[in-house]
């Protein structure tokens, strides 16, 4: 007889096949269902061995997701496994007589009544049809494997089996009906008020919407807060609508850490906050929320040295999001990787990609309501642009774009901080810088320390990522052979230099 815990161990281990198999394929749950004819709450309790469907269903799924006959050889197995457990209850009922190949029929009467049996005393027999109180039949033990004397012909240890394995089928019937009544109760009854939901995702959008204006350390303790809040509201609810929008809660709360941590250089904390963000919304099926935080990979893959990875993320991002916004932001990112992997021609194809999604009509629940860090604006797009430009060695159309971002910003269009513009100050510095020539004059950089100046009151705690990259790149520019003897050059080498020496603060619960 096969142990029970092996036989669930092999179903577990089977949904654990498909689970790795699905993200091979690079499908999320609602995307696998929807190529079936399951539910994506199936496919979830199938890949943690809670539900075992039939063969035709492993069938399908092997032959989609090209598993050459493992997961099907998988189910067989667990299949067998669990027969064998089954098969010595099944032949210890058994009479071994002529009928040893399935139940006897029982006469009606030896049936137990489901409806005036009760689930919290032994089961009693009412009476046969047509006996006497007295009678030896009437008084019989259905549940006895002693053959009845007188009447034995008729019914036999094989008939009493067969009213036994009926009764506790019937038994366990009523427990089941009582269980799955209590279940739903408490599910109904395990819920939190709407209003705490909704005020706490209104507190996420207007974070993301506030994330340019704030120091990023000082949005990562607010976004964690709020990250713990939805963990504690997710844990008191059964409701399944609540639990989406809290698992939503929770992929955006991860969203605005992975930013957070980045722009303050924890970049193994990041990618973590990251792949949390990216699974919380893959469990809910949530395309946009899948573009959003494999842009954010991208992005961490660029920033720290893997241009090939980043591109392969920004790929995938630009497969995920909807049209729109979504589509926007990602194509741009995707601008970027190329950059970095040094191939204008793919960057150029990027961002004419991403300018006419601007015209595309879409909607998607994380960056057209929510805003700020969670959308993207035309200012981003040509700040984005510009140093995508840059990255090739494509000074003049970096130069256009990074104009072109600061007169948006200058506008109020993109709604953001002071973060946008020191950037895009920085890629037209660098510009600059290399278009200029050095002269007697010493006035080669005027233009380029008249771009920079705002920069230097920027406060340590809000020097984010982006805006140290952006300077050490103009420190390297500063440091070419032909500027060596150039003092208005020096004089901005040093004040770069130590700009980049002062950086944020990292709290101690981001840390």
């Amino acid at each position: 007889m096969a142990d029970p815990r092996t036989v669930r161990e092999a179903w577990v281990e089977l949904g654990h096949q498909l689970a790795s198999r699905r993200k091979a394929a690079k499908l999320s749950q609602v995307e696998l269902a929807s190529r079936t004819t399951y539910s994506r709450s199936s496919i979830a309790n199938v890949e943690t061995g809670l539900q075992h469907i039939n063969r035709t269903f492993w069938e399908a799924i092997d032959a989609l997701l090209g598993a050459d006959g493992d997961l099907l050889r998988g189910y067989d197995a667990a299949k067998s496994l669990r027969r064998q457990h089954q098969r010595p209850a099944t032949e210890d009922t058994r009479s071994g007589g002529e009928n040893e190949g399935g139940p006897v029929p029982v006469p009606l009467g030896f049936l137990p009544n489901p409806l005036v049996m009760s689930v919290t005393t032994p089961l009693q027999r009412p009476a046969p049809t047509g006996a006497w109180p007295n009678s030896t039949i009437a008084n019989a033990d259905p549940f006895s494997a002693t053959p009845l004397a007188g009447r034995g012909s008729e019914i036999g240890a094989a008939a009493l089996t067969g009213a036994s394995a009926y009764a506790g089928t019937v038994e366990r019937i009523i427990y089941t009906a009582l269980d799955t009544r209590t279940f739903a109760r408490n599910a109904g009854a395990s819920a939190v008020p709407d209003a705490d939901i909704a005020e706490l995702l209104t507190e996420i959008a207007d974070l993301a919407r506030a994330y340019g204006s704030q120091p990023p350390g000082a949005v990562g303790v607010r976004a964690l807060h709020l990250h713990d809040r939805a963990r504690g509201l997710l844990t008191s609810t059964r409701r399944p609508t609540q639990q989406t929008d809290l698992y939503l809660a929770l992929a955006q709360c991860s969203a605005l850490l992975t930013s957070a941590t980045s722009d303050l250089g924890l970049w193994t904390t990041a990618e973590q906050y990251a792949a949390a963000a990216y699974d919380y919304g893959d469990g809910i099926g949530h395309a946009g929320v899948r573009a959003y935080t494999l842009g954010l990979k991208a992005m961490i893959a660029y920033w720290t040295g893997r241009p090939a990875e980043a591109v392969d993320f920004g790929l995938r991002a630009v497969e995920a999001a909807p049209a729109g916004l979504a589509t926007v932001r990602a194509q741009s990112l995707l601008a970027r990787a190329w950059g970095h992997r040094g191939a204008p021609d793919q960057v150029d194809l990027a961002l004419r990609a991403a300018q006419g999604a601007w015209e595309d009509q879409g909607s998607d629940e994380l960056h057209d309501p929510a805003g700020g860090e969670f959308s993207w604006t035309r200012a981003q797009h040509e700040r984005s642009a510009s140093t995508a430009w840059l990255q090739v060695g494509r000074h003049e159309e970096a130069s256009v774009a990074a104009i072109q971002a600061l007169r948006l910003i200058r506008s109020r269009a993109a709604n953001q901080g002071g973060s946008l513009e020191v950037e895009a100050r920085a890629d037209l510095a660098a510009c600059l810088i290399l278009r200029g020539q050095p002269d007697a004059a010493q006035e080669a950089l005027a233009p380029a320390v008249e771009v920079l100046s705002p920069l230097w009151s920027t406060p340590a705690d809000w020097r984010r990522t982006g805006m140290l990259s952006r300077m050490e790149r103009i420190a390297v520019l500063l440091t070419d052979p032909r500027w060596r003897g150039v003092s208005q050059a020096q004089d901005l080498l040093a004040l770069t230099r130590a700009f980049l020496a002062t950086r944020p603060t990292v709290p101690a619960v981001l840390a």
